[in-house]
């Protein structure tokens, strides 16, 4: 099992998938949460990156 991954030790994979205001908004709106819109940059409740990883 071991020989499986030999090949990733050391290597890396960055992948970028930005979290776009509409689903912020979308959770706060679902979530009947107070405040101001969340805009693109501004940072999420705890959690909340969650709903961006659901399965697809």
């Amino acid at each position: 099992m071991d020989d499986d991954f030999r090949a990733w030790i050391g290597r890396t994979e960055t992948t970028i998938d930005p979290l776009g205001p509409v689903q912020a908004q979308a959770a706060q709106a679902m979530l009947d949460e107070p405040g101001p819109a969340l805009d693109a940059g501004a940072p999420l409740p705890p959690l909340w990156h969650w709903f961006h990883f659901l399965p697809r």
